[in-house]
């Protein structure tokens, strides 16, 4: 067991209607967890000055044990505010978090409070819609104005802490840094205007802190020193802000993982989304088998599907035992879970597996 490491998942925002693609990371938090043998950490999000969260906590963690998922903690954000204010009151006091006017976008109710520089005027965000040059919030739908008011920034190009990430796809760190060369992207904004029901003091003034930059500091809800986080690929430049605010602390090491996405494809099998209804290891083993990792979006992939519905759960059990039954040399940590992700879980080698196990069972 490797000592002082952890897995999660980032805080999963729960869904009305939980989609398989909600699984994804959890099913690589349990996997990796079981292979290091290391504590396996759910991490939901719950904090949102908008939407009541809870309500639906228990629906989404019963989907999740739909795939027979196994974690040994179960971390709610809004449990450990204390500990993420905490952090942002260090990055306060080592001035990494600063006091600055900044001109931003704001409609009536407060939805939208961005900073002019993160707008967009060719596309829609997902807060907002840009419409006859006017930028519409999509809660109110009242038309942005642009005001100047003393704001939280965390300064994203400070040279007083580094700049590295250790992640893997290692390709995907490219466009993680190359947050670092837009000039737009100086800083991130960590107050706002409306009361999101967390505040901080800077100076003599008080401000409401982004919830969003709460859990941004999310290394420091957890002891350990040593934390690997699975996230979706699409979740770049939160990745990025939390990178950057970890290294600015330098309490924790951290490694991120980030899964491809996994889209449809015409002609998918209609019952993908409930493919636990099969049975949650055919479910979990669909999954990693279908997953590319060498790719940024990859496709379900109905060879998969038909290769492992062929076979009994007892087979598909001992395909499982046998992907987590040797984990990983701690000084060869990142070639070793290459080789695992990359070439280990692919559909050719669990059929190749799959085939021994039915063999050694026809000959007892």
């Amino acid at each position: 067991m490797m000592e002082d490491l952890i897995i999660s998942t980032l805080p999963i925002k729960p869904r009305k209607n939980p989609i398989v693609g909600m699984a994804i990371s959890p099913v690589i938090v349990e996997l990796l967890g079981k292979k290091l043998k290391i504590h396996k950490n759910l991490a939901v999000n719950l904090l949102h000055s908008y939407n009541d969260l809870f309500s639906l906590l228990d629906y989404n963690i019963n989907y999740f044990s739909n795939y027979g998922l196994e974690f040994d903690r179960l971390i709610l954000d809004s449990k450990n505010v204390c500990k993420l204010l905490e952090g942002v009151e260090k990055l306060i006091s080592a001035d990494f978090i600063v006091s600055r006017q900044i001109e931003k976008y704001m409609c009536d109710c407060g939805f939208v409070d961005v900073p002019v520089t993160a707008i967009s005027n060719y596309c829609d965000g997902k807060i907002y819609q840009i419409q006859g040059g006017k930028v519409i919030c999509n809660h109110c739908h009242t038309a942005c104005k642009k005001y100047k008011e003393n704001s939280l920034v965390f300064d994203l190009k400070s040279q007083d802490f580094s700049h590295d990430i250790h992640m893997f796809p290692f390709f995907e760190k490219k466009d993680i840094m190359a947050f670092d060369k837009n000039d737009n992207i100086d800083f991130h904004l960590i107050s706002k205007t409306r009361n999101t029901g967390y505040q901080i003091m800077c100076g003599s003034q008080k401000y409401n802190v982004d919830i969003d930059a709460l859990w941004m500091n999310f290394p420091q809800i957890y002891d350990e020193k040593r934390q690997i986080y699975v996230a979706s690929n699409h979740q770049l430049y939160p990745i990025y802000v939390m990178n950057l605010i970890n290294n600015a602390l330098n309490e924790k090491e951290v490694f991120y993982i980030l899964n491809p996405y996994l889209g449809k494809s015409e002609g998918l099998r209609l019952d993908v989304e409930k493919l636990y209804e099969r049975s949650p290891i055919y479910a979990k083993l669909a999954i990693i088998s279908s997953l590319r990792w060498k790719k940024k979006d990859c496709t379900w992939d109905n060879s998969v599907l038909r290769g492992l519905s062929k076979y009994d759960e007892n087979i598909l059990n001992q395909l499982y035992d046998v992907m987590i039954l040797e984990g990983f040399k701690d000084d060869n940590f990142e070639k070793d879970l290459g080789q695992f992700l990359n070439y280990d879980t692919t559909i050719q080698r669990n059929i190749s597996v799959i085939k021994r196990l039915v063999k050694v069972r026809e000959n007892k």
